[in-house]
Order: C-alpha cells, then structure tokens, then sequence
C-alpha cells in the first residue's frame, strides 16, 4: 500500500472484482472458468497458453497457474480472462514454445485479483518475445480472500519463488527460458511482493503506525472492518524474501510503500520500475512510489497521470458499470472523467513497461 487511501473494500489490491456474493461469482476467473469454449478462428496468434498446478514445499499451498508464451503453429483459440465485466483476450491453449530462450516474466496479482485478470498485460508481453507465467496466491485470490489472510505477506513472495523453481526444473518449459533474464511485475498487493523479491521489507509497527493515523484510509479501514489487529501483527511481516535469481522488477501502483525499512530500500540493487497511476496528488498515498524510488538505487518512478488505480484492470464490456452498480461492487470499470479510455491507457502503461524491460531485460540477448 501507500500513503492515503486505496480502494473501497480493496487493500490497495484493487484486483478485487467482486466482493459481494452474485458478482464475485460471476467474476472469479480462476483457472478452471480461466478459458471458455473455443471460438471460431479468424486468423493464427502468436501467443499460446498453458496452465499448471504447482505445489509448494508450504503445507497445503497449491497454486493454479497460467503460462503465456510466444507460440508455432497449432493449439486451441480461446478466450482468457473473459466475464460478464471484462473483456478477454484470444490465446491458443497448449500451442508448442516458440523455439530459442525466452526472457520470463512473473506476475503478481493484486488481493482479490487473479492471474486471467491481466491476461490483457500478459498476451501483450508473451506477443513481443517473453514468456510470462501468472500464479494464483491462495488466501487472496479471487473467491478466497480475506482480510486476516492478506496480513498474511510473507506467503505471497515465496509462491513466486516457488513457482520459478517449478519452472526452471520443468522438463517441458525450462528449455524455452532464459535463467539470466528473470524479471517480475506485480499490481498494487503484487507490487509489495516484487519489491520483497528484490530485497525490500515491510515494517509491522511502521504499517501500525500509519493505519493508526490514517483510520478512514480505505486499505486500513478495510482491514479494520476484516478484524486485523494492527498490534498484533505477525514478526513474518518483516522478513527477507529476496531471491537473486531475480533481474529486475516492475511495481505497479504498488502496496504499503509507507512502511518499507530504508535501510532495505537501501540494499535494492536490482533495477526496479515504479509505476504509478494518477498524479501525486491524486495517487493515494499508500501506493504513492515516489518515496521508495529515491531510497533505492536503481529505481525509476514513471506515471500515467490521466489514469486510476483500476485503470490497470482490464476492458471494461459496455454494460458492466450498470451490473456494477446493480452489485454495489467498486466502480473497477470508472476511469477519470473525461480522459483517454481505458484501451489508450493501457497502450501508455504498455508503452512504459516495454520501455523499462527492453533495457532491463531485452528480447533476443
């Protein structure tokens, strides 16, 4: 999170799509409702599509995930990510890897949110060249996700570092990636767990702190509601969970940034890409990087100054702000009146992100 509010009953992890019984049904896009039925074809794509269950060594932690990659001839055209709200985006399911060593890319998700919620990123980068693979971090995914349970940061990295362990010993994957070009990206809760990879660390009584002084901020008054006892938090809140295998990182609009240790900002070396959505006096300020981005080395802070922090969810379906509002759910399809639409606004956000990894992590090196 950051400095003021986030989003209504969203941790600053406004992925959230639904809270509410019949909407959040509707919404969850986990694996098994992650592809509908083929369509009828209209021309090859390149980006193929696989998803795997990966296990890890945490008891009972199982992760659901999504593969997306530049892809030959052949496989199955389907929709991913698609629902009544957002609109999805063709993929051909278990196309063979495009052959060479791919650039990975791993994304997070933000709290409530799961990977084919940002299958419209995600077939964007595996079309340039990268494979990107998207896992679901049980206890703050769609459809199971609380308040308790977000408190509960320190899973969130180690299933990306668990996931990359999958992948790199992965008979059928590991020969398609390139060890020496990892990166990962993560939205709002996501972008706390890309900063944690690359040695960032919360602080418990700081993020106490600044709950405490800030009772109305959506994020913290959201936890309240949840029953979080902010004095009470678990000492994991504060651990390491750097991974070297880990190139470089994108943080969009990310989580809890007034409670990062300096020191540990300090110790970042990797390159880090900030990116936030709004202007500094419209970016709440608990996903507000401007902060973090001067304590670390490597960092860069870009924004989109005309964009919310829904804006980086996906298109919108022309009735979905009347079966929002029907719901009481969040306004996730309302961008900032006026302003570009939600299509040229991730264009600009693409724009920034390829421009980050192409000197960071470059196709083809």
């Amino acid at each position: 999170m950051n400095r003021p509010p986030f989003s209504t009953r969203a941790l600053g992890i406004a992925c959230r799509l639904g809270r509410k019984g019949v909407l959040g049904a509707m919404l969850s896009i986990g694996l098994a409702a992650a592809a509908t039925p083929p369509v009828a074809a209209a021309e090859p794509l390149s980006v193929g599509m696989r998803s795997l269950t990966i296990t890890t060594k945490e008891p009972g932690r199982v992760l659901p995930t999504l593969v997306w990659y530049p892809a030959g001839p052949g496989g199955e055209e389907v929709l991913i990510g698609d629902n009544p709200v957002i609109v999805g985006t063709h993929v051909r399911r278990d196309a063979p890897v495009a052959p060479g060593r791919h650039p990975l890319l791993l994304i997070s998700h933000g709290s409530g949110g799961n990977g084919a919620g940002l299958s419209w990123l995600t077939t964007r980068l595996a079309a340039r060249g990268y494979m990107v693979v998207a896992m679901n971090h049980p206890g703050t995914t769609s459809g199971d996700s609380n308040e308790k349970l977000t408190m509960e940061l320190w899973h969130r990295p180690k299933d990306i570092s668990a996931t990359l362990d999958h992948l790199l010993a992965a008979p059928d994957l590991a020969p398609s990636i390139d060890p020496k070009a990892v990166g990962a990206l993560g939205f709002s809760l996501g972008g706390y767990d890309v900063l944690a990879l690359a040695g960032a660390e919360q602080r418990r009584f700081a993020f106490a702190e600044y709950c405490n002084r800030n009772r109305t901020m959506m994020g913290c008054a959201w936890l309240r509601r949840g029953g979080v006892d902010f004095a009470a938090l678990d000492p994991r809140f504060d651990e390491n969970h750097r991974d070297t295998r880990i190139r470089a990182v994108i943080a969009v609009d990310p989580a809890f940034t007034p409670s990062y240790d300096d020191k540990s900002l300090a110790s970042v070396t990797v390159p880090v890409g900030v990116l936030n959505l709004g202007t500094p006096s419209t970016t709440p300020g608990i996903i507000e990087g401007r902060a973090i981005v001067d304590l670390m080395p490597n960092a860069r802070l870009d924004r989109v100054p005309d964009a919310v922090h829904f804006s980086f969810l996906g298109i919108c379906k022309p009735d979905a702000a009347r079966l929002l509002a029907e719901a009481g759910d969040e306004p996730i399809c309302t961008d900032v009146p006026g302003g570009r639409d939600r299509a040229a606004l991730h264009d600009d956000m693409t724009a920034k992100i390829f421009n980050f990894l192409g000197r960071m992590l470059p196709v083809g090196h």
